[in-house]
């Protein structure tokens, strides 16, 4: 099934996982894929958002949703809508129980210049022929015994990578991160960014490192901050490829608008 009408060619085709976030028991749209794609509509990026929804009262409340923010849809059904129930700590950062559904069987799916998948879902999907980007985003409750060597494989994949120092400590705990993210580099990809939260983010390439100092903000809350930020890192490569420093500024510019603002709201242009 297919709501709107996707352009034959987008410039960007993210493909994951659409869900509702209940947080302090109201639910908000949400889903990391979904959150991208929202986050470059919203940017003026032409986007189609390939995923799973049922046609029931959470589905529409994300359909509403990703239209209001210019996100093309190409939806299999499905028997529900998933759900991820956050929970907010002092310091912003959310942790999540989730209750999902992802067993997609697409159509033909757009023409883009560059495809994103991120979080479970990249883990179960045929990946389409084109530059890639990939956001590590460990779920553990949702990943199989092997995720490592899932993950890997997308990486080898990719030409952008991202992934928080916390994704990277749970997939390899006998390292730092930044190791593990020079790791991810040998593998193929241009470029891995590793996010650090308040201090920072680090693009590593085969040219060296590029340090994005953290920008000051009041946090609200940290959903769908780095979502925002593999966004920009797309919305950066579509107008500068890889001038990796203004890449980076851009991501983290984004990322940190989205945390003065519950849940996941990205900026408007």
């Amino acid at each position: 099934m297919t709501t709107s009408s996707p352009s034959s060619r987008a410039d960007a085709l993210v493909i994951g996982e659409a869900l509702v976030d209940v947080v302090d028991g109201v639910a908000h749209p949400g889903g990391s894929p979904a959150n991208v794609a929202v986050a470059l509509g919203r940017q003026g990026v032409a986007v189609t958002l390939a995923t799973q929804l049922a046609d029931d009262a959470e589905g529409r409340i994300v359909r509403d949703h990703l239209a209001a923010s210019n996100v093309d849809l190409v939806i299999a059904p499905a028997r529900r809508t998933s759900r991820a129930t956050a929970v907010v700590g002092p310091d912003g950062a959310a942790s999540y129980d989730f209750d999902v559904s992802w067993d997609p069987t697409f159509p033909e799916l757009p023409d883009a210049r560059i495809v994103h998948v991120g979080s479970f879902s990249a883990l179960d999907v045929e990946l389409p022929e084109a530059t890639l980007s990939y956001d590590v985003n460990v779920r553990p409750a949702l990943l199989p015994d092997d995720s490592r060597r899932h993950v890997e494989r997308i990486v080898e994949r990719a030409t952008i990578v991202k992934a928080s120092d916390e994704d990277l400590v749970w997939l390899y705990p006998d390292r730092p991160p930044e190791d593990s993210a020079r790791a991810l580099l040998a593998l193929g990809p241009q470029v891995v960014w590793l996010t650090r939260g308040a201090e920072g983010a680090v693009g590593f390439t085969t040219d060296g490192a590029v340090a994005i100092p953290p920008r000051p903000v009041h946090v609200v809350d940290t959903i769908g901050a780095g979502d925002t930020f593999s966004a920009g890192l797309i919305l950066g490569w579509l107008r500068w490829v890889d001038d990796w420093e203004r890449v980076g500024e851009l991501a983290a510019r984004l990322s940190a608008d989205a945390c003065t603002r519950p849940g996941a709201d990205p900026p408007w242009a």
